[in-house]
């Protein structure tokens, strides 16, 4: 070969840099050179990544070698081909992502308009990406949308429209309904041939996030577990606000204990009694030294004390202990304030 001044070119030809990642990413031995014209992109992965290639017809591909594995979804052709002769190179199993569900924008006037009628956002697949790795999740941004790994199944991202290929698993549900609420104004819409379990889960999922779910009707049980898990979470937060309502009495208490006699008045009056008029100083200094953990493990005990010290004033004409304002110096010890054994 001559250059444009009749000297012979010593340079040599670029290598193909496709070829050069898929024999990097193939079993060894792999014939790569017929498959040259057939591969649009190859994703060599990395750590937490899996190898993936796209096919010139769109389809996908992507290589587990930890456990001998090549998945295939999207457009079937050239794609089944390479995985097939992949998989026979590395002895290795084709798995095809076969078939897909849908999930789309709802519509805002609240038509039920079909999932391919719904533009496509005109957010750019590389913005899409982010957002989707910015909540954690892998992806891969190509012409034909933003692929999104979601437990076992592969999402395609199109703006408006979600594609879930493969099993539906709980994470692209999760997935799924997280979109909607943080993309689509709260609302999405079932398309395609959803197995009836599914549309439970994701119609429980929208509840849960409160997210409206267009032509997506629960079965009977998918609504009694909701309700159970409604009253469940009700339950937890109720625990929940009594455990947080003790632990303020409790860190109250110890602060009056220790000399705060501001905080006496925020005590409810068993307590108060129990603080200021039960009490020596000896005691209110070992209350004042305790952790806050055991002292809630003991509010039952010491609210009923405060109880009696209040009845056994109003026996013995003195003032009420539940209405003192402020820790009084006592005239004697008071009983043992360790709790008590069985």
């Amino acid at each position: 070969m001559q250059n444009t001044r009749g000297f012979r070119s010593t340079s040599k030809p670029r290598p193909d840099r496709k070829i050069e990642l898929l024999t990097a990413i193939a079993p060894p031995g792999f014939g790569t050179d017929r498959w040259r014209e057939h591969i649009h992109m190859i994703h060599p992965g990395g750590p937490a990544t899996r190898p993936r290639i796209m096919t010139t017809d769109r389809g996908l591909i992507e290589l587990d070698q930890r456990s001998g594995k090549v998945l295939v979804w999207g457009k079937r052709g050239i794609a089944t081909e390479l995985a097939r002769a992949l998989a026979d190179a590395g002895n290795w199993q084709v798995e095809h992502l076969d078939g897909f569900v849908e999930v789309a924008r709802r519509d805002p006037h609240g038509a039920r308009s079909p999932a391919s009628r719904i533009p496509a956002s005109r957010a750019s697949p590389a913005s899409r990406a982010l957002w989707w790795r910015e909540r954690g999740y892998q992806t891969l941004a190509t012409p034909d949308g933003v692929w999104v790994d979601a437990g076992s199944t592969r999402i395609r991202d199109l703006g408006d429209r979600l594609e879930l290929h493969g099993p539906v698993s709980d994470e692209s549900i999760l997935a799924a309904v997280t979109k909607a609420k943080e993309e689509w104004k709260g609302g999405l819409e079932i398309d395609g041939q959803w197995a009836q379990r599914d549309l439970d889960r994701i119609w429980v999922e929208c509840q849960r996030q409160g997210v409206v779910a267009e032509n997506c009707k629960p079965s009977r049980q998918a609504i009694e577990s909701w309700e159970r898990e409604k009253a469940a979470t009700v339950r937890r937060d109720e625990t929940l606000s009594l455990l947080r309502a003790r632990v303020k009495e409790a860190e109250l208490l110890r602060e009056a204990a220790s000399g705060a006699p501001e905080v006496v008045n925020r005590l409810p009056p068993e307590l108060r009694a129990f603080v200021t008029s039960y009490l020596d100083d000896t005691q209110r200094t070992e209350l004042g030294r305790m952790s806050t953990d055991a002292i809630v493990t003991e509010l039952s005990r010491f609210r009923s004390l405060g109880h009696e010290e209040t009845e056994r004033a109003k026996r013995n004409g003195e003032p009420d202990p539940g209405l003192q304002r402020a820790v009084p110096k006592p005239s004697g010890p008071a009983p043992e304030l360790s709790p008590r054994s069985a």
